[in-house]
């Protein structure tokens, strides 16, 4: 991963790399209690408990929001593979839903 702050989300290009800060946070020096919602062109800021942002989160398939909340096992999951997959496999399921709404 290459090191990024918070201020260089606009720059990110996928949603693996959006997820990149959840998965490795920033050094002591650039810690932050709120990041950049990861859905792409979502600039909501959002507290770091959140995955996303509340618009973007309801349109997470019920089934894949169980799986991430049991991957997170209340903290335990945190920074495990399964965490990281689920998360991505939410934004990028939002990011999909997001661009098929964008096309006529």
């Amino acid at each position: 991963m290459s090191e990024r702050s918070f201020g260089d989300q606009s720059n990110w290009d996928s949603g693996a790399e959006r997820l990149d800060y959840l998965t490795d946070p920033p050094s002591s020096g650039e810690q932050s209690d709120s990041h950049r919602c990861p859905v792409g062109g979502c600039a909501k800021q959002v507290p770091d408990h959140m995955l996303m942002c509340g618009r973007h989160w309801r349109m997470v398939h019920p089934n894949l929001q169980r799986r991430l909340y049991a991957a997170w096992a209340r903290g335990a999951g945190a920074g495990t593979e399964a965490h990281a997959e689920a998360m991505r496999e939410c934004v990028d399921e939002v990011d999909w839903k997001v661009g098929a709404e964008a096309k006529p």
